[in-house]
């Protein structure tokens, strides 16, 4: 698993979108968005 923060939702969701090809998506850790998607066989958050 890799992980990539970002400070702003709005950069996560974008680069989540760009790097999965549209294929993401969004699970919620208590209030905090978490943008998922797999690449290679490997998941990245």
């Amino acid at each position: 698993m890799k992980l990539i923060v970002c400070e702003k939702d709005l950069a996560a969701r974008r680069i989540a979108d760009i790097l999965s090809g549209g294929t993401n998506w969004e699970e919620k850790s208590h209030t905090i968005p978490i943008y998922k998607f797999s690449q290679s066989g490997e998941e990245l958050r």
